[in-house]
């Protein structure tokens, strides 16, 4: 396979990579297991346009015209090399490391989110689908750099089985990251906050059409030292948007996050992990809103 570049108007051809020995079966069960991820998440039934595939993956972690203002050839020489450097590991099925992955999705998304003046379905849902990635890298060995935890971290306080099952099914199925990881115990409760702010904001939305408590937060990057204001703030939030308060979830959030603020938490991961529980739960209200049309349109079909 090669990557190669041309300039409009001109003859010359740049030659960018050459990818050797491609194996079609490895791509074939790659392939397999993007379908199922998006069979198993029920991606389709949200969007036709939500599936997944290695440019999707390229365009949460890569700059694009959408995320970047790349005005130079130089600029867009060195995002070609880059797209065919990520096509090349991944199609070798080369690691890609973990926090070079979150670090770039993290910048990605906050560009995009600072200059876009609508919301968009895929961006919403971005670090959602970025979690489906992992999982997919993490199914053929090809996800590195997550440092596992030396003893197993518990807490006094747990999530119900009933009432969260959701989100403890999410956690088995990324355990990888949400049990077996050296800060495991830090990303569910950052997610946990995650699925709160989401709360927040879709009653901000039923009210006005708009999401305004996520404008209060810097995406480029949280401090871990700031964990503990968020918090503070999400709590408020809950009571002045009328939200039903879950204080189970609240105390196994509070417990989860303690010693964060001395942890070895990136900044950028204190967003991807508040992003993607924020993008499960507008994912579980799609789910719930999209099966009952289904049902009340099969009931009129019967009537």
């Amino acid at each position: 396979m090669l990557f190669y570049d041309k300039q409009p108007l001109k003859q010359e051809f740049k030659i960018i990579n050459l990818v050797k020995e491609l194996r079609f079966a490895d791509l074939a069960e790659k392939t397999r297991d993007l379908e199922d991820l998006c069979e198993s998440n029920q991606l389709y039934m949200i969007n036709d346009n939500l599936g997944l595939s290695l440019r999707g993956l390229r365009m949460l972690i890569l700059p694009s015209r959408r995320s970047h203002k790349l005005k130079s050839e130089g600029e867009y020489s060195v995002v070609a090399r880059k797209i065919a450097k990520l096509a090349d590991d991944y199609l070798n099925s080369r690691p890609l490391r973990y926090n070079e992955i979150i670090r770039s999705f993290v910048d990605v998304w906050s560009r995009i989110n600072n200059d876009s003046q609508e919301t968009y379905l895929d961006h919403e849902l971005a670090a959602l689908t970025l979690g489906m990635y992992l999982k997919h890298l993490q199914n053929f060995n090809m996800l590195k750099g997550v440092k596992a935890m030396d003893s197993e971290q518990k807490t006094s306080t747990s999530l119900d089985p009933v009432h969260h099952q959701k989100y403890l099914e999410y956690f088995a199925t990324h355990a990888y990251l949400y049990s077996s990881a050296e800060n495991s115990r830090f990303y569910r409760g950052l997610f946990i906050l995650g699925t709160m702010i989401g709360k927040i904001e879709n009653a901000e939305f039923k009210k006005s059409q708009k999401k305004t408590f996520s404008n209060r937060l810097n995406f480029k990057g949280i401090s871990p030292r700031r964990i503990k204001d968020i918090y503070n703030t999400v709590e408020e939030y809950l009571k002045i948007r009328e939200v039903w308060t879950d204080n189970q979830a609240l105390a196994y959030c509070n417990e989860s996050l303690l010693g964060i603020e001395s942890s070895s938490v990136l900044p950028q991961e204190v967003v991807y992990y508040l992003l993607a529980g924020r993008a499960f739960e507008n994912y579980l209200a799609i789910i719930y809103n999209k099966t009952n049309q289904e049902d009340q349109s099969k009931e009129e079909q019967n009537d």
